[in-house]
């Protein structure tokens, strides 16, 4: 059975996804019910309030760029990328000449 904790605020259980009841199981607070018929709803509810907040915080554009910066540096340093084709006869004679293929 998952372990409740009480804040002192509230005096709501509070219990991590990961530790709450499977559906059918006995409720966490000791009703007696059925999770699905007890907390689900009030759980679930508290999730998709958690979830909006998260997706509301303001992004920061410098750190995006950050991210975007590192991620296209890890693609080059294992070379997970490919190179443009080359279009025009003289760019890949000069191509080959640089590359030293024949």
């Amino acid at each position: 059975m998952a372990e409740v904790k009480k804040t002192a605020e509230t005096e709501a259980p509070v219990v991590a996804r990961s530790q709450r009841p499977g559906r059918n199981d006995p409720c966490y607070c000791g009703s007696g019910k059925k999770y699905k018929k007890c907390h689900l709803e009030h759980d679930e509810a508290e999730d998709r309030k958690r979830a909006l907040a998260e997706a509301a915080k303001p992004v920061d554009p410098e750190a995006v760029k950050k991210e975007e910066k590192h991620t296209l540096q890890e693609q080059v340093r294992n070379k997970r990328f490919a190179p443009a084709p080359v279009k025009n006869t003289f760019t890949k004679a000069m191509f080959k000449r640089k590359t030293g293929e024949s």
